[in-house]
């Protein structure tokens, strides 16, 4: 989220997701650890995103700082274009909403492993979009 003003989007959506975890763990059997994984899911779409570009940006040694369009969304809207991307990440996200409903009851244990599950999934999504994308200096990978 380094675009001019995205910074301060980041900042709210991290606030509200905060704030909606306490709220969701009162209203729960796990307290503020269910509410922080339930609250973490519908993010994980641009968590997942932001996270391994920057990673893979580290690893590769380049100036990870610097702007680039190296996310999965950028590379994706590219080949499809931007409105199918965003349909693309909303019905991820929209599912993982469902998913977070069907777990409000259950344990602990198993709410972790749906959301590392949750996480895992749109982590190889997030890899073979940039395995099938291009780099943007147009050399490909």
């Amino acid at each position: 989220m380094g675009d001019v003003g995205s910074g301060a989007i980041g900042y709210a959506v991290a606030a509200l997701t905060v704030v909606s975890a306490g709220m969701l763990g009162l209203r729960s059997q796990g307290g503020l650890t269910t509410g922080l994984v339930m609250a973490m899911i519908p993010l994980a779409a641009f968590m997942i995103d932001s996270s391994l570009t920057l990673l893979r940006r580290v690893r590769r040694g380049e100036r990870w700082w610097t702007p680039h369009t190296q996310h999965a969304y950028q590379v994706w809207a590219r080949h499809i274009g931007h409105t199918r991307v965003t349909l693309a990440y909303a019905v991820f996200t929209l599912l993982a909403l469902l998913s977070m409903r069907l777990v409000t009851e259950v344990r602990i244990g198993f709410m972790l492993c749906m959301g590392a599950g949750w996480y895992i999934s749109g982590a190889f999504f997030w890899w073979l979009i940039q395995k099938t994308g291009t780099r943007s200096d147009g050399r490909g990978r």
